[in-house]
């Protein structure tokens, strides 16, 4: 397996090895990455990961028992094309045009590198032997931008998302050690421009809810420092940007939340924050251009999806604000059949 989306492709691995396969692991971390990565595997942005990895392609060529590689992460995923003659599924957590959006910028040499990443992720969509999705908006999304022809459709399928938590570095968090704190807000993002915590910041701004909320924000990225110099300039002292934050200070936060928000600008492929925030009691409201994560959320509680506004927030947390046990057991009751069990079974349906 080589991961890119690493939570996810954790929690898959633990499904399929559960199910009685035999997996070899490669990791890619980023500096991008939204919080720290909690398994210590090939990491292939080192020199021993990197060997790793090539000697995993080339002993798969030599393999007499059957080999699928699974693919998370688009540009590692050439490295699979060279073990071509075995099976190849693409889990396509989401398109690189959401990047694009970030660096599109920034110079010539970021834009290059986004025109080769896209090229990659049009002929691994293409040619892999099935490629699942975690939504129908991804794949929508993916067709439209790729072009993809209709009769080649039917290698193309939906996922089911993961609803667990990955981490045993949680199980010493005791729900009954924290209270809720009236109006809180928690947020955990990669922060980068598409993923629209600046334009809801700015919103906030000249709102005159401004200061209904106390409201904590997870994550890293580039666009961090100009989040930071907003909410100086507005004086939004009641947003705390804390960083990146470990697996039980993530846990801590959706236990003093009230609720989990999730901004948005475009390109959400689902949004594993959602899960999280349902098992932890903290109600996620998700912005309609959340995507998949929209599209979920539509489908299960439409009321907890809002319209980008801080109007919109206030309207979804009034709407929650006495009905938050029954909002939660029917989330719960919604999740409780997305095991990583059965998002193996669904691999190996095709493997």
């Amino acid at each position: 397996m080589i991961g890119g989306s690493v939570k996810y492709a954790e929690l898959l691995e633990d499904g399929l090895k559960n199910n009685g396969n035999e997996i070899i692991s490669y990791y890619r971390t980023s500096i991008y990455a939204g919080r720290v990565l909690s398994r210590e595997l090939g990491y292939v942005n080192t020199v021993k990961g990197i060997s790793r990895l090539v000697l995993g392609v080339i002993k798969s060529w030599f393999q007499t028992n059957p080999v699928v590689w699974i693919v998370h992460h688009p540009v590692m995923g050439s490295m699979a094309l060279m073990a071509r003659r075995k099976k190849l599924i693409y889990i396509c957590h989401g398109p690189w045009a959401g990047e694009a959006f970030d660096i599109s910028s920034q110079g010539i040499a970021n834009k290059a590198i986004n025109k080769t990443r896209r090229l990659i992720q049009s002929v691994l969509v293409q040619q892999s032997d099935v490629v699942f999705f975690l939504s129908e908006y991804m794949k929508g999304r993916i067709k439209s931008e790729l072009n993809i022809s209709v009769h080649k459709l039917e290698k193309y399928k939906l996922i089911p998302p993961i609803a667990e938590i990955s981490s045993k570095k949680v199980d010493n968090v005791d729900k009954k050690e924290y209270q809720k704190t009236q109006n809180q807000i928690y947020i955990c993002r990669r922060l980068v421009r598409r993923t629209g915590i600046y334009d809801f910041l700015e919103r906030l701004a000249t709102s005159p809810y401004r200061n209904t909320f106390q409201i904590i924000i997870a994550g890293d990225g580039p666009d961090r420092a100009r989040i930071e110099q907003l909410i100086y300039r507005n004086k939004l002292w009641n947003v705390v940007m804390s960083g990146f934050v470990d697996e039980k200070n993530h846990r801590i936060n959706y236990l003093t939340s009230e609720y989990m928000l999730l901004p948005s600008l475009t390109n959400e492929g689902f949004g594993l924050v959602i899960i999280e925030a349902i098992h932890n009691d903290c109600i996620p409201i998700v912005s309609i251009n959340a995507g998949g994560g929209a599209e979920w959320m539509n489908g299960t509680c439409h009321n907890l999806v809002y319209d980008g506004s801080v109007q919109g927030l206030i309207e979804c947390m009034s709407y929650a604000s006495n009905r938050k046990t029954e909002i939660l057991k029917n989330l719960k009751e919604k999740i409780s059949s997305m095991t990583k069990e059965h998002a193996a079974d669904v691999i190996e349906s095709v493997s």
